[in-house]
């Protein structure tokens, strides 16, 4: 686990260092959150202990930061119904393991990924939603086990794996979007110089 965990952390602070515009404050954020995960690693504790809620509010208040761009007010509610919606996953596919086992999850992943690129946020608000919802719908899984007091716990690892998959991949579908973009300006320009020389 631990592997597959600093080897996503590492392609992630790969892609953040060189694939986002270097004068970008959000880009120096994102470092530090990349960082963050690295270091907690070592931390993440499969209790619900201060530890686990400090953890999750220091990753909720990193979505917080690259989130709050958004200026219609309706937006700010987004990442609290997603979340409520991300802890029933959760706590569905804690009850029923076997589910998580299902080769078509990653499919699964890779299409929520790209509903979320597909909702016309900005780059640093996709992954802000992304961030949120995560860390969010596990502090609603946390509270619910505990106030059931039941012997099951949020895998902590397995929730910071997620975050930086979906990073990942939002930065796949963003640098889709701009090779189409940079196709059709292209287009574009060949055409008016076509009618220039016509």
């Amino acid at each position: 686990m631990a592997v597959a965990y600093y080897w996503y952390a590492w392609v992630l602070m790969i892609l953040v260092c060189f694939f986002l515009n270097r004068n970008s404050i959000k880009r120096d954020v994102l470092i530090v959150f990349t960082s963050f995960l690295m270091i907690s690693f070592s931390h993440l504790s499969n209790n619900h202990d201060v530890n686990t809620y400090t953890l999750l509010g220091v990753l909720s208040l990193f979505g917080l930061i690259f989130w709050i761009d958004q200026k219609q007010f309706w937006y700010h509610a987004l990442p609290f119904s997603y979340s409520l919606l991300c802890a029933v996953v959760q706590l569905f596919f804690l009850v029923n393991p076997v589910w998580s086992l299902f080769p078509a999850i990653e499919w699964l992943l890779i299409g929520v990924i790209y509903i979320v690129h597909k909702m016309g946020f900005p780059f640093y608000s996709q992954i802000g939603l992304w961030i949120l919802v995560n860390t969010l719908g596990t502090i609603w899984s946390t509270v619910v086990l505990t106030y059931y007091q039941t012997a099951d716990y949020m895998n902590l690892v397995e929730m910071n794996l997620l975050i930086g998959k979906g990073i990942i991949l939002l930065f796949l579908f963003q640098g889709i979007y701009q090779i189409k973009r940079s196709l059709v300006k292209l287009k574009r320009q060949q055409r008016n110089k076509r009618r220039l020389y016509a």
